[in-house]
């Protein structure tokens, strides 16, 4: 099993998730590139390397990582926490201006700046998400889309909280709610996150890919 793991903002490739997956699932490939801070730059960093990858079996992304996810058009993931309106989400949650990243990245960088030009990627990712429909009010997505999606969302995540909008959009039974926060701790990995990829693994239906760009 080839898994692709995207994190969320301020994070790395060095994260929390994907060490203690890797623990979980020795058998597995866990792939965890580090992203680049900019919303564009990472996007085409993530449809450059991974779009057309056919052999991996299940996208995980935390967070920000949780809305990159929802532009790789279809393939089995998980969205942790999603952000799944970003562009409202992280002014709301973290702010603007300078930011510290949370962990040591490989290149080095210490801190990004959440500016009104990373507000307006964020927001062009968004339209490809839904599709260029009404950003604002999405509708339901994609059948194929719904029946591959599936998300955890921690009951006392003050970050962003998208329970609601999964169930309008994807499908009810696809989101799984637990008694944690925003990040997942170690044990939750464990007895929430891993217990979801297995039920995702066995879950079977038709990968269509479609390329789009970004404008």
């Amino acid at each position: 099993m080839k898994i692709l793991y995207l994190h969320g903002i301020g994070s790395g490739a060095n994260s929390r998730t994907p060490r203690t997956l890797r623990k979980l699932l020795p058998d597995a490939e866990i792939l965890a590139p580090e992203l680049p801070a900019r919303p564009k730059e990472a996007y085409d960093f993530i449809h450059e390397n991974y779009y057309m990858n056919d052999d991996i079996d299940l996208v995980i992304g935390t967070s920000l990582g949780g809305f990159y996810a929802q532009t790789l058009h279809v393939v089995k993931k998980i969205l942790v926490n999603p952000a799944m309106f970003a562009d409202e989400d992280i002014p709301k949650g973290i702010g603007m201006g300078k930011q510290d990243f949370l962990c040591d990245r490989s290149d080095g960088a210490k801190e990004y700046v959440i500016d009104e030009e990373f507000i307006a990627e964020l927001a062009e990712i968004r339209k490809k998400i839904y599709n260029n429909k009404d950003m604002w009010h999405p509708g339901k997505m994609e059948v194929n889309e719904c029946n591959g999606t599936y998300a955890l969302f921690g009951t006392k995540d003050s970050t962003v909280s998208h329970y609601d909008d999964f169930c309008r959009l994807y499908i009810p039974d696809h989101a799984v709610l637990f008694d944690g926060g925003h990040r997942l701790e170690e044990n939750e990995i464990e007895t929430v996150l891993l217990p979801l990829i297995k039920r995702v693994e066995d879950e079977d239906f038709p990968l269509v890919f479609v390329m789009d760009s970004f404008d």
